[in-house]
């Protein structure tokens, strides 16, 4: 059976911040909402303190700070799953060895009473100093910790569980998440957002597909979000040799890989750290303030559950990803991958995607169908048109033996002086309960004349990703299509995520994105194999 690390390379050390840096464009919304809202909340004193936290501003936390202080994971619940350091034999008791994988409550500003931990028992406990992990203390810090470096630091509950135990007793055995209801739904109490800073050494190809079972499983079952570290490039661990290490591997998670470190190619998506253990957290945390700002109807009325289904969230992730310069894909054929190699979807930003969900939830234009592998059709309906260039959709689509469906986003790009604009649009799906292989959806922009300006259409993953630069002004079709024929099923829900901006700042701004300012004023008020660190 393949060993477990946590993936820090060799030995336990503290976070360290990544040499490289990313040039990150000033969004025009940003200086439009924080100069409205700069005339109706205080930006002094504690409760509304910008962090100066270098990684945190290079991630977008800051921004997003200034436009809405209230986002910082509040009424969330969160797991952290850890490699065991070690073990220990408490006193008195020379046949028990628990593992060291606790971080200390008191060392991350945070009250115990929001900790439970769980190791070889379903039964929860609280801190122990003999299970103390510096490891785990690093992964919090920069999770939830409220020490100056953690992301999301209001979560309402830390449920912290040894490695192994929790995929054998709590993923392999479909086992519902705390505080699930007594049907075993999961409540807002039970976790949302699961962080993974580990890997499985020497993990062969069925092996993998055991994991990734499991794991999809659960997050398609229970609307768990897995963020796991991708590993730290050092080796190939797994076989055939790959540098995406289980249980980054899951089709319906999300993998993670850090900048400065060329070798971890594959992952999702990459933030600044030195270590894959250290930049997973990070995402955890901005997935987490997503979610409390979901539930708090950031993306509009009434959409709290379709804005925190995992998949909604995945896609916001991904879309506002900054690419750096040098970013690319191959999706434009079936062979081709939807990511780029080094920085996967890009470098998460906290405000970008919270600015995507502001944009609010938007229906196709309309839905055509057409023969099964013909090539797609523009349609466009003027009086459809999308309300908000910045926006996201959850959405079923159904295609047949014999057609394939098609969901066309119109879009109008309007001419002022001689502007263009560049558009980033992110699509996914999970694979489903209990399959093996995944249904097919493609993503194409296509302009008036019914030319593909632009195409996803990987066959290799649940997701595409467009990112086209330079558009001319005018009208477009970005169109999801479920591919006819052979499929796992008829329906397939999909996430949407997309945002067309003007990079020389002369769009007007979608109405959409007054929500943001909306939403601050609103929200004044309320055993098997051993583990490594990677």
């Amino acid at each position: 059976m393949p060993a477990m690390k946590n993936q820090t390379g060799n030995g336990l050390r503290t976070d360290e911040t990544s040499a490289a840096t990313t040039t990150m464009r000033s969004l025009r919304a940003a200086s439009i909402v924080t100069a409205a809202l700069a005339g109706l909340l205080p930006m002094t004193g504690s409760a509304f303190a910008v962090t100066t936290n270098p990684t945190l501003v290079q991630i977008g936390v800051a921004d997003l700070q200034k436009v809405n202080p209230s986002i910082d994971g509040t009424g969330v619940t969160v797991a952290q799953v850890e490699a065991s350091a070690g073990y220990y034999n408490p006193p008195g008791d020379p046949y028990a060895y628990m593992s060291v994988f606790e971080p200390n409550p008191t060392n991350l500003n945070q009250p115990a009473s929001k900790f439970t931990y769980l190791d070889y028992s379903p039964t929860p406990t609280t801190f122990s100093s003999g299970q103390y992990s510096g490891h785990a203390q690093a992964v919090a810090s920069l999770f939830y910790g409220n020490t100056g470096s953690g992301v999301a630091t209001g979560v309402s509950a830390v449920d912290v569980y040894e490695a192994d135990y929790y995929y054998y007793n709590v993923v392999a055995n479909g086992t519902a998440p705390l505080n699930s209801s007594s049907a075993g739904v999961p409540t807002w109490s039970s976790p949302a957002v699961v962080n993974q800073s580990f890997i499985w050494e020497g993990a062969d190809s069925s092996t993998i597909s055991e994991y990734n079972l499991g794991y999809d499983n659960y997050a398609a079952y229970y609307n768990t979000l897995f963020v796991s570290a991708a590993g730290d490039g050092t080796t190939t661990s797994t076989t055939p040799p790959s540098y995406v290490n289980p249980p980054a591997t899951a089709y319906n998670g999300i993998s993670v890989g850090a900048l400065g470190l060329p070798n971890v190619t594959g992952a999702d998506i990459t933030a600044p750290g030195g270590a894959t253990s250290y930049t997973a957290p990070l995402v955890s945390g901005v997935a987490t303030d997503l979610i409390q700002a979901a539930r708090e109807d950031v993306g509009g009325a009434g959409t709290q559950t379709a804005a925190t289904d995992v998949r909604t969230i995945k896609a916001l992730l991904l879309n506002g990803a900054v690419k750096p310069t040098g970013w690319s894909n191959t999706s434009a054929t079936a062979s081709g991958s939807p990511l780029d190699p080094v920085y996967g979807a890009g470098v998460v930003n906290a405000y970008n995607s919270y600015e995507n969900l502001a944009g609010g939830q938007h229906a196709a234009s309309t839905t055509t169908m057409q023969a099964a592998g013909s090539a797609v059709q523009f349609q466009l309906d003027k009086a459809a048109i999308e309300q908000s260039l910045v926006g996201w959709n959850l959405a079923t689509i159904t295609s047949s033996s014999t057609q394939a469906a098609v969901d066309h986003y119109d879009f109008s790009m309007p001419q002022i002086g001689n502007n263009s604009y560049d558009l980033t649009a992110t699509l996914d799906w999970n694979v489903q309960v209990n399959q093996s292989q995944m249904n097919h959806l493609n993503l194409y922009l296509l302009n008036s004349a019914g030319q593909i300006v632009g195409q996803s259409v990987s066959s290799t993953d649940n997701l595409q990703i467009l990112a086209l630069n330079g558009l001319t002004p005018g009208n477009y079709d970005l169109a999801v299509m479920k591919l006819g024929g052979s499929f796992v099923s008829a329906s397939e829900t999909y996430a949407l995520a997309w945002s067309i901006k003007d990079p020389a700042g002369t769009t007007p701004e979608p109405a959409a994105l007054g929500l943001m300012a909306v939403g601050i004023l609103g929200l004044m008020g309320k055993r098997g194999p051993l583990s490594r660190r990677p």
